[in-house]
């Protein structure tokens, strides 16, 4: 049996990705297992779900049922691309009042607010216009010339 220890010209992180590599070997002769693969779309992208289960152990549809119906809580309350989305209301609210917006969008709110406050601003809640200047999201900006005429 090699010991790791006993290897002096390999780096650490040499020695943990052996490691590593002889566990998975391991564990992937213990018992057999099936892959399911799992995709969709949401916000303008896509997504992939792997799982790997005991052979047998697939139900498939209630999986994708699952997934499908998180993400469409998210895509309801957090979805830029959705213009009914709360995101998109609480965005494009010009007034001065108040509206409903469920817990899990106050927290997104609430947790972003306090990490620009800890990065003194660098992380801006507030960069929905400017990614849509950039070309991002549902309705990117068209960004106007200016042509200047210098004469000498």
């Amino acid at each position: 049996m090699i010991v790791l220890d006993n290897l002096p010209k390999l780096s650490s992180f040499l020695k943990a990705q052996l490691l590593l590599g002889f566990f998975v070997f391991w564990s992937s002769c213990s018992s057999p297992r099936d892959f399911i693969l799992l995709s969709g779309q949401t916000m303008g992208t896509t997504y992939s779900v792997k799982i790997i289960t005991e052979a047998g152990d697939n139900n498939n549809q209630r999986l994708q049922n699952g997934i499908d119906s998180i993400l469409a809580i998210v895509n309801n309350q957090m979805s830029t691309w959705d213009p009914h989305s709360e995101i998109s209301r609480f965005n494009h609210n010009k007034s001065d009042t108040t509206i409903a917006i469920s817990p899990g969008l106050l927290n997104v709110i609430e947790i972003s607010l306090k990490i620009s406050k800890l990065t003194d601003g660098a992380f801006d809640v507030t960069i929905f216009d400017l990614m849509s200047l950039w070309g991002f999201g549902p309705k990117p900006l068209e960004l106007k010339c200016l042509t200047i005429l210098v004469m000498f």
